[in-house]
């Protein structure tokens, strides 16, 4: 998702930036598939031969999954900034609208 951000950014394709928005949705789903096993083995309701993982295991996937989720919205940060530049602009030096977008984003 970052790398196609980054893509969308640098080449301002805005369809490439809306279909890395769109996959967001799975990135919150795995997210929460994980918590939501974690908190089964934590509270008892499954064991680590049902989920073929012990709970340290499961504590640190649900670690990266919580860092993968916080990078993926950055990336949608990113992607909605692109959208959000008009078409006009994309087609008529929108470096300086791209700074401006990207400085207020995330310097504000």
């Amino acid at each position: 998702m970052f790398g196609d951000a980054m893509k969308a950014l640098t080449s301002k394709d805005i369809a490439l930036a809306q279909d890395v928005i769109g996959r967001d949705l799975e990135v919150d789903k795995l997210n929460f598939i994980i918590i939501r096993q974690f908190h089964s083995l934590i509270t008892g309701k499954t064991s680590d031969e049902a989920t073929g993982l012990g709970l340290v295991d499961c504590n640190y996937y649900s670690f990266v999954a919580a860092q993968i989720e916080r990078i993926a919205d950055h990336t949608i940060k990113i992607a909605r900034t692109i959208v959000a530049v008009p078409k006009t602009a994309m087609k008529h030096s929108s470096d300086k609208v791209f700074e401006q977008k990207i400085n207020k984003l995330f310097l504000h």
